[in-house]
């Protein structure tokens, strides 16, 4: 049953039950409906009420699992035995929900034998219910209710919230459907394993050797049963962490970039370090240009250079059928990273022995199952014995009878499970005499003999004519679809009803397979035995295709809005491999607006959009592409070049977002290409959509370089079009479009020249978008969207005003902004979008005040903030983000009080936000921002209790603080600002201790950070950041030695740190942080040489100090804080001097200093 749960905000949370159906059923009825009294908004689903009685009951049950939150596993001898539904159910199960798995006994353990896969679960226990039932109803009623309420709070825990969470994410990264595709796994799973023991005991021995091979290869004929061995394998065996079968019938199951991210995703079900390390590398959006890198970035590196999991026991990854895939990458992948990885790390490997793969393993450990021929009759007469023993029972040659059939199987297992369902069959219609029985030897003549007990014998229903007439071409269209068959497809094709499909399905009930409403042959082999065999039955793969080819433009020629999803991927395929060129021309030119090019086109882009199942839209694409290549642009119309190019910009798109940006480079390279193409085409230069869209083109490149932080290619890309767009407002000046598009582009632009430090660059974009905005507002006063943008672009101007030390033009800027802010404010004041921007606002414009020292200003800004975020938050309950920015915003007033020394104030505030930050992270436990932001109330309280002099109380706060940035850092191990954020409490913790004195706890702490800041510095040497907090990690450690007056170490970290600062003073000499970095650092460096009385020394460092402090004043002479740093070196050269005994000198040095005093006083 599925157990749906409804949760705050009426999002509704689905629990699947699954269990026996023993004498167990009504425990688990009764306690499903002991939740929903619990709690009104709940709903049951249970299989025996609602499965359809026509609906495959597999496919219903995996559905529900699939949609569930969570699964409940009620185990008992009859559930957890080989052949049960609940078996099947968790083998279903594991393959989705892997962690989200919970089991509940209900027979003590000891008395059976449970999955050896589910020991590693948590468990419950309520083997003792029937105890409860003795005592009568009221006290098992009681206990029903307690059992409940553990269910209810099992599922809504954090364990089971934070996982389904990243593997949605997961799944989003990858670019993987939103449900799961059943794979042959599946369809495997639900047989039953018979024998193979001495093969378990094979692979256990490999598992429990500590030197064994790290890949293990296992091989076989077609039809030996390696897939289901395998299929089954992850039941048995817990050292099972991911498994997945390649498949020549899928052209997704047998593609390379498919199976490494399956194989990825599964690896992360399973291992909880190896998700996080996974989702940190996705989430950085990082550039692959082929399969190679693909695997390497997702499964070789993470499992080589990282610990995952620490020093866990062997972990084994299942690759079924090799031999299937498309060409030989992932095996030579596999060969190639397998050594590099843990050692905990394997493969075991299955394939036919073809010598590509052979040969390539060769040194590799394996087992040849066709080889251990005794072994594999024992479990052919064991799975004889189970499938036909109570058939056969009452036949005294039952044995010999058995003997025959395995010595004609020649050690298939396809062989063996064919000829008992015909054999069953046969059996039910009274048509089975064991003397007279004819038992054909070897996989072909048993095909031959399945389709004659229907077609070609004497008591047979149907004729070899009916076989030609009905069944031949939809069965060899079957064999020669490249992915399974859907139904629905078959039957429109046929022009079949339900009735018309179960009749074509009963006599090949032994050689299909149906799943999820697709069917298949259900092995290989038998593909290979229509297309070769020279009997009536044969129907090869051309014929298939041609059949495919003429029956699906039929469809589209009757009525093109009948086709699905799979005649839209293949019509055009199959009639060019049919050579049907008139049809194929057809469908080549129609591009009317319900035609089929728009059609397949638009098809692709709702799986783009909508379903995020990029592999499949690229698929769609790929095969447009085919079909309109080679073209010419230059007699294209207009709606075809249009077609062509937004195909190119599709596949694009889906490459970009499962992160393969190599790939989508290409993509959108060749999407320029062809905007140029179009645009120098005379027929086109009158065409504005045309002209406008190439310069689009170059924003999406451009974009995907900014992503990826080559910025220099984004500029570059972003100049291109601006100068496009710079055209076309030439072109036609009033113009709303073109302006508009050119203010974006000149904002883009400066965008690009702020991140990298052209901070006279960005200005001078930015103020060129100021004045386009300003002739849009002129042109439309009544679009208050114009004037928004134009106040926005005021404070980006602002901002940067503010980064060089310009405060005057900052706050100009920023008045302005504010009056149009007010202006907005009533026309728009009830929406909450708008208010959340006006909020924002205020904020800049507050840091703006602070700039200036107009503290009492900046209070105000904050205060309203507060009150605007406080009305938000309560119109807005169920949205977090409302409250999370109300926690925000006092912390800056807090902030704003702490920089104005009124202690009290900012203790009140930081406690009032670190209250409300605590409530968010504990509300939403799988959020990482709101445990960032938590740990930054805790640092911002630690602050203000040092500068109180509270020191315990700071200490206290502090170490809290690490706790939680530890959490998150060990929780994302790859999210650098994690990393950062962890380095910088190390440094602050540090501090306490030393300011306490405690010297040796201050220099662990600041060595430790030292190494986090110098690893990141190495890894994101591009970042200036990261440079930058390396070096003050450095002058914490000098400052530490300073204090333990070990001079010598402290002066190689100062210079260190200074040497830091120097290159990033001259790569980004706008910035005047790095200036000023570099004369503190000398600043430290001439203390300690004064300290160690090398006097002349100490006086060079001051006066280089002093320097750059004369330049950071006269550069920015509006700046109170670059005057005030301005006096230290002064007094303290004037200090020197005194101790140098040179008078003269030091009262002159005083004297500088008294007039900068006197400077300081009159600035504001």
């Amino acid at each position: 049953m599925v157990l749906i749960i409804k949760i705050k905000g009426g999002i509704i949370m689905k629990l699947f039950f699954s269990y026996g159906h023993d004498n167990h059923s009504e425990i688990v009825h009764r306690l499903a409906e002991k939740i929903k009294e619990l709690d009104d908004n709940m709903d049951i689903w249970i299989d025996t009420d609602k499965i359809p009685r026509d609906s495959h009951w597999r496919n219903e049950i995996t559905k529900g699992i699939i949609e569930s939150r969570s699964v409940i596993a009620f185990l008992s001898a009859y559930s957890a035995r080989e052949e049960s539904v609940c078996r099947d159910e968790l083998s279903i199960a594991i393959s989705s929900k892997y962690g989200m798995i919970k089991t509940i006994l209900l027979e003590p353990a000891g008395s059976f034998t449970p999955p050896s896969l589910l020991t590693e679960y948590q468990w419950g226990d309520m083997s003792n219910y029937p105890d409860y039932i003795d005592q009568g109803e009221d006290v098992f009623d009681k206990y029903l209710e307690e059992e409940a309420q553990k269910i209810i709070q099992l599922v809504n825990s954090d364990e089971i919230q934070e996982y389904d969470r990243e593997i949605r994410e997961l799944r989003e990264l990858l670019g993987l459907p939103e449900t799961d595709v059943l794979t042959r796994f599946d369809e495997l799973l639900g047989n039953e394993l018979i024998g193979r023991t001495w093969l378990l005991e094979k692979i256990k021995a490999w598992v429990e050797d500590p030197h064994g091979s790290q890949i293990m290869m296992l091989y076989g004929k077609p039809g030996a049963g390696k897939s289901m061995f395998a299929a089954h394998l992850q039941m048995y065996e817990p050292h099972i962490t991911a498994a997945f079968p390649c498949d020549c019938r899928s052209s997704e199951f047998s593609n390379t970039d498919s199976i490494i991210r399956n194989i990825s995703y599964r690896l992360a079900l399973r291992m909880p370090d190896y998700r996080s390390v996974l989702l940190n590398i996705l989430k950085k959006r990082p550039n692959y240009s082929d399969e190679n890198m693909l695997f390497n970035l997702l499964i070789a590196t993470p499992l080589a250079k990282y610990n995952i999991d620490g020093n866990r026991g062997i972990q084994i990854i299942i690759i079924d059928a090799l031999d299937e895939m498309k060409n030989d990458h992932l095996a030579k992948f596999i060969d190639q990273y397998a050594p590099m990885m843990k050692h905990y790390m394997r493969f075991l490997i299955t394939s036919r022995k073809i010598p590509e793969i052979t040969e390539r393993f060769s040194s590799c450990s394996k087992i040849d199952i066709d080889t251990y021929i005794e072994a594999g009759k024992t479990d052919l007469k064991d799975y004889y014995e189970k499938r036909l023993g109570e058939a056969l029972s009452k036949y005294p040659e039952k044995d010999a009878f058995i003997q025959k059939l395995i010595d004609a199987s020649d050690l298939m297992f396809a062989y063996a499970k064919c000829v008992c369902d015909n054999i069953l069959a046969d059996i039910a219609d009274n048509l089975f005499h064991i003397h007279e029985y004819p038992i054909p030897k070897g996989l072909d003549k048993l095909y031959t003999a399945t389709l004659d007990r229907y077609f070609n014998s004497s008591h047979s229903q149907y004729t070899i004519r009916d076989y030609e007439e009905e069944w031949r071409d939809a069965l060899g269209m079957i064999a020669a679809s490249p992915e399974p068959m859907p139904t629905s497809t078959l039957m429109k094709l046929m022009d079949w009803g339900k009735n018309d499909l179960k009749r074509f399905c009963r006599p090949l009930s032994t050689l299909l397979v149906k799943t999820d409403q697709n069917l298949q042959l259900f092995h290989k082999s038998f593909a290979e035995w229509l297309n070769t065999t020279e009997c009536g039955y044969a129907s090869s793969v051309e014929d298939g295709i041609r059949n495919l080819a003429d029956k699906c433009y039929a469809v589209y020629e009757e009525d093109a809005e009948e086709l699905d999803a799979y005649m839209l991927l293949y019509t055009t395929k199959f009639c060019r491999e049919a050579k049907r060129r008139k049809q194929y021309e057809v469908l080549k030119m129609d591009f009317r607006y319900w035609g089929y090019i728009s059609r397949v086109f638009n098809y692709a882009d709702y799986l783009r959009e909508t379903k995020h199942a990029y592999s499949h839209a690229i698929k769609l694409c790929a095969e447009l592409l085919c079909v309109l290549e080679p073209i010419n642009i230059l007699i294209f119309t207009r709606k075809q070049a249009g077609y062509y190019k937004l195909i190119i910009e599709e596949i694009g798109l889906c490459y970009e977002s499962i992160n393969n940006f190599h790939m989508a480079i290409q993509y959108y390279q060749k999407n320029i290409e062809i905007s140029k193409q179009i645009n120098t085409n005379t027929s086109y230069l009158k065409s504005s959509f045309y002209l406008s869209e190439y310069p689009r083109s170059l924003e999406i490149l451009a974009k995907i370089y900014e992503e990826m932080n080559q910025l220099n290619n984004a500029l570059r890309y972003y100049q291109k079009g601006f100068e496009i767009r710079k055209q076309l407002k030439d072109y036609d000046p009033k113009n709303s479009t073109y302006l508009y598009d050119y203010s974006i582009s000149l904002k883009k632009l400066a965008k690009i020249y702020k991140a990298t430090n052209q901070f006279n660059n960005a200005l001078i974009y930015y103020q060129e978008a100021l004045e386009v905005q300003k002739q849009l507002i002129d042109f439309y006063p009544q679009d208050s969207s114009y004037l928004c943008d134009y106040s926005i672009s005021l404070n980006k101007i602002a901002e940067i005003y503010g980064i060089i030390n310009q405060p005057d033009h900052v706050l100009r800027y920023c008045q302005e902004a504010f009056e149009i802010k007010n202006q907005l404010k009533y026309i728009d004041f009830k929406d909450s979008n708008y208010m959340l921007d006006y909020s924002v606002f205020l904020e800049a414009f507050a840091g703006i005040y602070k700039i200036v020292n107009q503290f009492d200003n900046a209070l105000k800004c904050y205060q309203e903030n507060i009150r605007i975020n406080e009305y938000l938050k309560k119109v807005n309950l169920e949205n977090p983000i409302y409250a999370n920015n109300y926690s925000i915003y006092i912390e800056m007033l807090a902030e704003t009080y702490e920089e104005m020394k009124q202690w009290d104030n900012a203790l009140r505030h930081y406690q009032k936000s670190f209250v409300l930050s605590k409530q968010l992270k504990d509300a939403y436990p799988e959020e990482p921002d709101y445990l960032r932001n938590y740990s930054v109330s805790l640092e911002k309280l630690a602050g203000v209790y040092e500068t109180m002099n509270q020191l315990d109380n700071a200490l206290r706060y502090y170490q809290e603080g690490v706790k939680t940035f530890k959490i998150l850092k060990d929780s994302y191990p790859r999210n650098p600002n994690y990393i950062n954020d962890y380095s910088i409490s190390l440094r602050k913790l540090a501090g306490i201790y030393k300011a306490m004195n405690q010297f040796d706890d201050a220099l662990g702490y600041y060595q430790e950070a030292f190494e986090i800041s110098k690893q990141l510095k190495i890894d994101y040497p591009e970042n200036p950041n990261y440079q930058r907090d390396y070096s003050i990690s450095l002058e914490g450690l000098a400052g530490i030695y300073e204090t333990m007056n070990q001079f010598d170490d402290a002066i190689k970290f100062y210079q260190e740190a200074l040497k830091i600062s120097n290159q990033l003073k001259v790569v980004y000499p706008e910035n005047p942080d790095y200036l000023r970095d570099c004369s503190v650092f000398l600043n430290q460096i001439a203390r300690i040489y004064e300290a160690m009385n090398q006097l002349d020394n100490a006086l060079g460092y001051y006066q280089e100090a002093l320097e750059i402090y004369k330049q950071l004043k006269d550069t920015y002479p509006q700046n109170p804080n670059y005057l005030h740093d301005y006096l230290i070196p002064l007094d303290n050269i004037a200090k020197l001097y005194e101790t140098m005994n040179q008078p003269n000198n030091a009262n002159k040095y005083y004297q500088k200093a008294l007039e900068v005093k006197k400077q300081l006083k009159k600035m504001p």
